[in-house]
Protein backbone atom coordinates (compact mmCIF):
# COMPACT_ATOMS: atom_id res chain seq x y z
CA UNK A 1 0.00 0.00 0.00
CA UNK A 2 2.46 2.58 0.71
CA UNK A 3 4.24 1.32 -2.20
CA UNK A 4 1.22 2.41 -4.27
CA UNK A 5 1.09 5.82 -2.36
CA UNK A 6 4.88 6.71 -3.36
CA UNK A 7 4.54 6.05 -6.85
CA UNK A 8 0.78 7.65 -7.21
CA UNK A 9 3.12 10.89 -5.15
CA UNK A 10 5.99 10.58 -8.03
CA UNK A 11 3.49 10.46 -10.68
CA UNK A 12 1.57 13.54 -10.14
CA UNK A 13 4.82 15.28 -9.08
CA UNK A 14 6.37 14.75 -12.23
CA UNK A 15 3.28 15.67 -14.63
CA UNK A 16 3.04 18.87 -12.56
CA UNK A 17 6.45 19.39 -13.05
CA UNK A 18 6.35 18.76 -16.72
CA UNK A 19 3.86 21.32 -17.30
CA UNK A 20 5.45 24.10 -15.21
CA UNK A 21 8.65 23.78 -16.51
CA UNK A 22 10.03 25.55 -19.58
CA UNK A 23 11.76 22.96 -21.93
CA UNK A 24 13.80 24.58 -24.79
CA UNK A 25 12.54 22.36 -26.94
CA UNK A 26 8.75 22.14 -28.17
CA UNK A 27 9.10 18.90 -30.14
CA UNK A 28 8.40 16.85 -26.72
CA UNK A 29 5.39 18.54 -25.82
CA UNK A 30 3.92 16.37 -29.28
CA UNK A 31 5.78 13.36 -28.14
CA UNK A 32 4.13 13.52 -24.72
CA UNK A 33 0.25 13.99 -26.19
CA UNK A 34 1.52 10.85 -28.86
CA UNK A 35 2.41 9.08 -25.92
CA UNK A 36 -0.20 9.15 -23.48
CA UNK A 37 -2.82 8.20 -26.50
CA UNK A 38 -1.05 5.41 -27.37
CA UNK A 39 -1.07 4.79 -23.43
CA UNK A 40 -4.35 5.29 -23.15
CA UNK A 41 -5.36 3.10 -25.73
CA UNK A 42 -3.55 0.66 -24.82
CA UNK A 43 -4.86 0.63 -21.23
CA UNK A 44 -7.81 0.14 -22.52
CA UNK A 45 -7.31 -2.77 -24.54
CA UNK A 46 -5.75 -3.97 -21.51
CA UNK A 47 -8.29 -4.24 -19.67
CA UNK A 48 -11.36 -4.78 -22.25
CA UNK A 49 -9.30 -8.16 -22.44
CA UNK A 50 -7.92 -9.43 -19.50
CA UNK A 51 -8.90 -12.90 -17.91
CA UNK A 52 -7.55 -11.34 -14.52
CA UNK A 53 -10.51 -8.89 -13.07
CA UNK A 54 -9.15 -7.91 -9.99
CA UNK A 55 -9.50 -4.24 -10.87
CA UNK A 56 -12.73 -3.28 -12.62
CA UNK A 57 -14.37 0.20 -13.94
CA UNK A 58 -17.03 1.13 -11.04
CA UNK A 59 -19.09 4.43 -12.01
CA UNK A 60 -17.60 6.08 -9.51
CA UNK A 61 -14.31 6.47 -11.78
CA UNK A 62 -15.95 8.17 -14.62
CA UNK A 63 -17.15 10.53 -12.03
CA UNK A 64 -13.49 11.27 -11.20
CA UNK A 65 -12.44 10.99 -14.43
CA UNK A 66 -15.10 13.91 -15.50
CA UNK A 67 -13.96 15.75 -11.80
CA UNK A 68 -10.10 15.64 -13.11
CA UNK A 69 -10.63 16.67 -16.77
CA UNK A 70 -13.37 18.46 -17.54
CA UNK A 71 -14.30 20.23 -14.02
CA UNK A 72 -10.69 22.35 -14.01
CA UNK A 73 -11.83 24.48 -17.28
CA UNK A 74 -14.89 25.38 -15.48
CA UNK A 75 -12.90 27.07 -12.99
CA UNK A 76 -10.21 28.83 -14.77
CA UNK A 77 -6.77 28.15 -14.95
CA UNK A 78 -4.77 27.75 -11.30
CA UNK A 79 -1.32 26.91 -12.06
CA UNK A 80 0.03 29.64 -13.61
CA UNK A 81 1.83 28.75 -16.93
CA UNK A 82 0.55 25.64 -17.18
CA UNK A 83 -2.82 23.59 -18.76
CA UNK A 84 -4.57 21.98 -15.39
CA UNK A 85 -6.20 20.11 -17.56
CA UNK A 86 -3.63 18.61 -19.27
CA UNK A 87 -1.88 17.74 -16.09
CA UNK A 88 -5.61 16.37 -14.84
CA UNK A 89 -6.00 14.11 -17.52
CA UNK A 90 -2.05 12.42 -18.02
CA UNK A 91 -2.06 12.38 -14.04
CA UNK A 92 -5.37 10.12 -14.26
CA UNK A 93 -3.92 7.82 -16.99
CA UNK A 94 -1.01 7.25 -15.03
CA UNK A 95 -2.76 6.46 -11.96
CA UNK A 96 -4.82 3.58 -14.20
CA UNK A 97 -1.22 2.46 -15.41
CA UNK A 98 0.11 2.33 -11.82
CA UNK A 99 -3.36 -0.23 -10.54
CA UNK A 100 -3.25 -1.70 -14.15
CA UNK A 101 0.48 -2.99 -13.06
CA UNK A 102 0.00 -3.33 -9.68
CA UNK A 103 -2.63 -5.95 -10.09
CA UNK A 104 -0.66 -8.19 -12.96
CA UNK A 105 2.50 -7.95 -10.72
CA UNK A 106 0.20 -9.47 -7.50
CA UNK A 107 2.54 -12.39 -6.12
CA UNK A 108 6.07 -10.12 -7.00
CA UNK A 109 5.46 -7.34 -4.54
CA UNK A 110 9.20 -7.19 -3.87
CA UNK A 111 9.94 -6.68 -7.25
CA UNK A 112 7.31 -3.25 -7.44
CA UNK A 113 8.80 -2.20 -3.89
CA UNK A 114 12.66 -2.98 -5.15
CA UNK A 115 11.76 -0.99 -8.58
CA UNK A 116 10.00 1.81 -6.73
CA UNK A 117 12.54 2.29 -4.32
CA UNK A 118 15.00 2.42 -6.78
CA UNK A 119 12.89 5.14 -8.97
CA UNK A 120 12.40 7.22 -6.54
CA UNK A 121 16.28 6.83 -5.41
CA UNK A 122 17.40 8.04 -8.51
CA UNK A 123 15.27 10.80 -8.55
CA UNK A 124 15.94 11.87 -5.53
CA UNK A 125 19.73 11.99 -6.18
CA UNK A 126 19.04 14.07 -9.21
CA UNK A 127 17.37 16.63 -6.89
CA UNK A 128 20.32 16.99 -4.73
CA UNK A 129 22.26 17.39 -7.51
CA UNK A 130 24.56 14.10 -6.22
CA UNK A 131 26.15 11.67 -8.97
CA UNK A 132 23.77 9.84 -10.85
CA UNK A 133 22.84 6.07 -10.70
CA UNK A 134 21.28 6.20 -14.16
Amino acid sequence: MLERIVVYIVATMTVYYWHTTNTGYRGLYSFENVYFVLLTLALAIAYRFSRHRQFSITPTDFLVIFLAVIAPGFVGSVVADGNIMAIGSKTVILFYAVELVVTRLAGHELLFRGVVAFVTGAMLLKALGLPQVV
